[in-house]
């Protein structure tokens, strides 16, 4: 017996009409548009310890970059007069004075950084950056240019007590002048008065005190270099430290040629105990001899405006929020100020940025 509708043709399976006119745009897929070399960026600003900091850039420029991440660490101790430092001046050279601390006969409650033989003041170096003074103020004859340049992407210095219990108490105050004016001398009652100051007391349940600094202005995010109508000594801080301004520590001996301290820690406690201090500084290099170690860099004038306009409220946002970690507040300035501007997300350095700072 024939089967029911045998022999009909079976009707072709109806497509949904679309309808004509503009196309939605896909839903964004969360995250922040930034490259990975932006993401890097904010990571060695906000969490500057972080694997993800490693090769980091300043996304200014497709140029290609020698990219290093150096490391200093070592132990201060507070001075007779119950206080005692560390203070940092930024330097693109291994041999140039990167960072003093006081010991245990350091008998006054400010900063000094000096090469000059003081009682209690101690000098450090970076010595893990590849390229001393003399290569950074060689110069091609030919073209009178730098044969090698450097920037410094991200500097920080965090500080914690390693003392005994008994002796437990007192203040860390981490402070990072935000227009990157010299601390050099100033006192534990002026850095204590500074809004932007991080006043930490070191319980065993606390986080590090630490600070960060970056570049703040276009000059200091490009490559150091001098005007080659300056003095021998300002050019060479102007090469070596280029979040000095050519502005020289002090007045006597070596110190004329040597940058200014821009960040720090004071900290007042028992005489005689002792706080580690760890310093990371994220720097590029660019001319002939870096050219067997250079990587790839990817200009995004977008995400460097994201991260410089977040990190830029840091400070303020860490007053107000002192309980709340840097890493959160960035993550929380990047996503206020991509909301702000209206950014979507797009690319993979966005999500990174994020998974790190989370």
């Amino acid at each position: 017996m024939p089967k029911k509708n045998q022999g009909k043709s079976k009707r072709p399976p109806q497509q949904k009409k679309q309808k004509k006119g503009r196309k939605k745009n896909p839903k964004p897929d969360g995250g922040l548009l930034m490259s990975e070399c932006a993401a890097r960026y904010a990571i060695a600003i906000a969490s500057p310890w972080d694997q993800g900091a490693v090769q980091a850039c300043v996304p200014n420029t497709s140029r290609p970059t020698y990219k290093v991440t150096a490391y200093a660490r070592g132990v201060l101790t507070v001075g007779t007069g119950g206080h005692g430092y560390v203070c940092v001046a930024p330097t693109l050279a291994k041999n140039s004075p990167a960072y003093y601390y006081s010991g245990s006969e350091w008998a006054n409650d400010t900063f000094l950084a000096t090469t000059v033989l003081t009682a209690g003041v101690n000098v450090g170096y970076l010595n893990n950056l590849p390229y001393n003074k003399a290569a950074l103020l060689d110069t091609n004859a030919a073209t009178d240019l730098p044969e090698i340049c450097g920037r410094i992407v991200s500097c920080a210095l965090s500080v914690r007590y390693i003392g005994t219990e008994l002796h437990r108490g007192g203040q860390i105050v981490c402070f990072s002048d935000p227009a990157h004016d010299s601390i050099n001398l100033l006192d534990y009652a002026t850095i204590t008065s500074r809004r932007e100051a991080n006043i930490e007391i070191p319980t065993a349940d606390r986080e590090k005190c630490w600070v960060v600094a970056y570049g703040i202005s276009e000059e200091e995010r490009e490559f150091a270099d001098s005007t080659h109508t300056d003095s021998v000594n300002t050019e060479t801080i102007q090469r070596c430290y280029p979040f000095s301004r050519g502005t020289a520590t002090g007045s006597t001996g070596l110190d004329v040629a040597i940058g200014i301290p821009i960040m720090g820690a004071l900290i007042s406690g028992v005489a005689g105990t002792h706080y580690e201090f760890n310093i990371v500084q994220h720097v590029e290099f660019i001319g002939a001899p870096c050219d067997p170690f250079l990587t790839p860099n990817m200009a995004d004038p977008a995400g460097t405006g994201l991260v410089v306009s977040a990190a830029n409220e840091l400070a303020m946002m860490k007053a107000a929020a002192p309980k709340v970690p840097i890493k959160k507040l960035m993550l929380r300035g990047l996503e206020y100020q991509a909301a702000r501007v209206g950014m979507a997300s797009l690319k993979k350095g966005g999500m990174m940025a994020m998974a790190a700072l989370i």
